[in-house]
């Protein structure tokens, strides 16, 4: 077990609690800031995140592993929304990209010392691959991020109005192919699989740029 603390103070008290862990080898207290250490390989990940970090990296920094992370609540249930529901957004659909995610169970304030301002999720995140094809994920998720800073407009206008976002050169090219239908509607009702189909053929007419 490999256990990234942050704190130097909490970090030499989990040493001297778990020394004979230590000194066996089977805990390695790594001093630092997840989010720039050097991570170890491993195959799952418990964490209780500090809620200021909490951002659309999460889905896929467990790497592949299965995770379960305590967040706030509202941010858990953008990471568990469906389409259509008014919490789905780019959250939504990069969080089940990468894994099936549920809430696991609820965290009042009170099981902390010192209370959070908000209430509180444990997430669970089974990784798994997605039902669809993305030739460039990158892109992917840029094009997602972009459609839904103009998620009250139609597909549409969204495409045409973010192309400095998306990184498309001619999305006019992009709507002139895409399916009338699908043109007419808002992204918060786009399931994933549909947001990758239109990003790769965002990909196949829109000439995108590289971000």
């Amino acid at each position: 077990m490999t256990a990234i603390e942050r704190d130097g103070a909490f970090a030499d008290f989990l040493r001297e609690e778990f020394a004979a862990a230590v000194a066996d080898g089977l805990l390695d207290v790594v001093e630092g800031d997840a989010l720039d250490v050097d991570l170890p390989e491993f195959t799952a990940c418990v964490a209780n995140l500090p809620y200021g970090v909490s951002g659309d990296r999460l889905p896929a920094a467990a790497g592949g592993a299965a995770a379960r992370v305590d967040v706030p609540a509202e941010f858990a249930e953008r990471m568990v929304a469906s389409a259509g529901e008014s919490e789905y957004g780019r959250l939504s659909v990069s969080a089940q990209h990468y894994a099936d995610v549920e809430i696991a169970e609820r965290v009042p304030k009170e099981a902390f010392d010192p209370q959070p301002a908000v209430e509180s999720a444990v997430v669970r995140c089974t990784p798994r691959d997605p039902d669809y094809v993305v030739g460039d994920e990158a892109f992917f998720l840029r094009f997602v991020k972009a459609l839904f800073t103009q998620r009250r407009k139609t597909v549409r206008n969204a495409v045409r109005n973010t192309a400095h976002i998306s990184g498309l050169d001619d999305p006019e090219a992009v709507v002139d192919a895409a399916d009338e239908e699908l043109l007419g509607s808002r992204p918060g009702t786009l399931e994933p699989a549909a947001f990758a189909a239109l990003a790769e053929l965002a990909r196949d007419r829109g000439s995108p740029t590289e971000a």
